[in-house]
């Protein structure tokens, strides 16, 4: 006779398999931790890859679901085109699934599918003639409409049963999920992650959003509205399955509210921001306004970090076509964007020294304040003509500077050198370069002059003899 192992998830039972089946999907895992202890990521991946495929053959929804939950720790891709098998044996598993978790995630990985390999497939698909009314057998004759109505049909009722998949813990799969990922503490449901994965399937199939929202009659600074207003948005993802994304993303919203998973919106609504920055005009005009909304209300969270470093993303990109950073003259205070991004990543920094997450905003208070210089000059310079030298710099006090006088000129300018040869050069002298500034993370220009009258070629090497304090004002 043979056994049967059961495993339980959640509310719903699903059948394994026999115990010789489960040693040997145990054994493929086996071989993917032994990768990742090799620090092999790309073996690992493959390994993955395969598990996945012959989960799909045998119709092993649980070893499919782990398979499919470490997509987010590897790339993994099915061979879609040279495996047209996939989507028969997937659609025969969602025939006779059981669960409505499993017909969920079946659901996803079509979704996932059919955007594969319509991107794989663009070209051609791209050249055939729309039909509206009339869906081919085959699918290697489906025009671009079909593919995403399929794409969009199938990401949607990955969620359709939303109390179920709420109820459904991720974590709950032991043994068949690998527990331990910091998402679970904002995503902890079978919900939040599919939605996830419908997110990043709809995020970007060649739409044209600006066209669609004004065939939907929809007001692009809506979109950037806080998450209660814009969950009350009217979008008709079946009359424009292109929009089908922003509605995943209300759905997110209002389950995550529900549930009191108040963090978790902060990080959906700055999901929400990054994909509809797209329309540059309406991101630049009403951008600011939502991470303002939400910084005022989440400043004396830790979660406030994750809205400053989107901040800064808005300040350092704003206005790109204008040199920001780098103003022309010394007397220049600067730009108004990176004053505030400098104040924002200091304050912030300074509330949440020790928080886990603090590290990505030092970083760019470090890029922002780096010690740095520039010189430029005349590569030749007449005896009695004054031997001037352009600066641009940040975060520089003082400047200290050595003349050379070279023994062989010829051989310096022509390359001669060997790499590691020392250059021949008599010392001169040693020059110090005060410099002027009133802010570190600001750029300045100024010049300073070498008094030198004697003729021949000389080499002037320069350091930095001190680099500002980041906090120095």
């Amino acid at each position: 006779m043979k056994k049967t192992l059961l495993i339980s998830i959640s509310f719903f039972m699903i059948i394994i398999s026999t115990f010789g089946q489960a040693n040997q999907y145990k054994n493929l895992w086996q071989k993917v931790e032994d990768f990742e202890k090799k620090s092999l990521p790309k073996s690992a991946a493959h390994q993955v890859d395969n598990i996945l495929k012959r989960a799909i053959e045998d119709k092993n929804s649980p070893q499919m679901i782990k398979a499919l939950i470490h997509q987010g720790k590897y790339e993994i891709a099915i061979d879609a085109e040279n495996d047209m098998g996939v989507f028969d044996n997937l659609n025969a598993m969602l025939a006779s699934a059981q669960s409505d978790v499993e017909k969920a995630v079946i659901h996803s990985m079509l979704s996932s599918l059919y955007k594969q390999y319509y991107e794989s497939n663009l070209h051609h698909i791209g050249q055939r003639t729309d039909l509206y009314d009339h869906v081919p057998r085959d699918m290697k004759e489906w025009t671009k409409s079909i593919y995403i109505n399929k794409i969009v049909e199938h990401a949607l009722a990955s969620l359709a049963p939303q109390a179920v998949l709420e109820d459904a813990l991720v974590e709950e799969f032991e043994p068949i999920v690998v527990l331990g990922n910091d998402a679970r503490q904002f995503y902890p449901s079978m919900f939040d992650f599919l939605a996830l994965r419908a997110l990043e399937t709809l995020r970007d199939y060649g739409q044209d959003l600006s066209m669609v929202l004004d065939k939907a009659h929809i007001d692009r600074a809506k979109l950037f509205a806080p998450n209660e207003q814009f969950a009350a948005l009217e979008i008709d993802a079946e009359a424009f399955p292109q929009l089908a994304i922003l509605s995943v993303y209300q759905k997110m919203i209002r389950s995550l509210e529900a549930r009191r998973l108040h963090q978790s919106t902060v990080l959906v609504a700055l999901s929400r921001l990054d994909y509809v920055a797209q329309l540059h005009s309406a991101h630049k005009e009403h951008g600011l306004a939502l991470l303002q909304e939400l910084y005022e209300k989440w400043k004396d969270d830790g979660m406030s970090i994750e809205i400053v470093d989107a901040m800064c993303n808005f300040y350092e990109y704003a206005d790109a076509d204008i040199p920001r950073l780098q103003p022309t003259t010394l007397e220049a205070k600067g730009n108004e964007n990176i004053a505030k991004m400098y104040a924002l990543l200091n304050k912030t920094i300074a509330k949440f020294p020790k928080h886990k997450r603090v590290g990505i905003l030092k970083n760019r208070l470090n890029n922002i304040v780096q010690a740095q210089f520039t010189i430029n000059s005349h590569r030749a310079f007449a005896p009695d003509e004054v031997k001037s030298f352009d600066i641009q710099y940040r975060n520089v006090e003082l400047l200290r500077a050595k003349l050379y006088k070279l023994d062989d000129p010829i051989i310096f300018y022509s390359g001669g050198y060997k790499s590691k040869e020392k250059i021949r050069k008599q010392f001169v002298k040693e020059i110090d370069i005060p410099l002027k500034w009133e802010e570190p993370y600001l750029f300045y220009n100024d010049s300073f002059v070498v008094d030198v009258t004697t003729p021949g070629a000389y080499r002037l090497e320069l350091d930095m003899d001190k680099e500002m304090s980041n906090s120095r004002a």
